[in-house]
């Protein structure tokens, strides 16, 4: 089974879907997706073990726009590569949308331990949410 300790452990991905209910080769990037959205909906320094662990203030870097485009994939990468190991050589891209004031895209890719290129979609919205989805070729 490539589903993460989690889903495991609840039975569910993230968004509800049953572990069954998903095939085992898409299990591992179910996972990876589950645990993006975790990561980057939690806030550095909110664990004082691992201060590093989450995004910064979202709200703030909206207010440096654009400015803090780079600032923000830059964190966005740091935090894929050390602690999503799944996905190797993670690059991570950022975009303003032109859907009005407040949303943010950020192109996360990477390649999974059985070679497969995958891709992610994070949007941002100015309150601080994070919501991932998978990038279909």
């Amino acid at each position: 089974m490539r589903a993460g300790l989690l889903e495991v452990l609840t039975g569910r991905y993230l968004d509800g879907t049953p572990l069954e209910n998903v095939a085992e080769e898409d299990r591992e990037v179910m996972s990876i997706r589950d645990h993006l959205s975790r990561l980057m909906n939690s806030r550095a320094d909110a664990l004082v073990h691992i201060p590093t662990h989450g995004m910064p203030d979202i709200p703030s870097l909206f207010q440096r726009l654009p400015y803090s485009l780079d600032t923000l994939a830059e964190t966005a990468e740091y935090l894929v590569r050390v602690f999503e190991p799944r996905l190797h050589h993670p690059h991570v891209t950022a975009s303003e949308l032109d859907t009005g004031p407040g949303y943010i895209r950020m192109l996360i890719q990477g390649v999974t331990a059985r070679g497969e290129m995958v891709s992610f979609s994070a949007w941002l919205r100015s309150e601080g949410m994070v919501r991932i989805s998978r990038e279909r070729s």
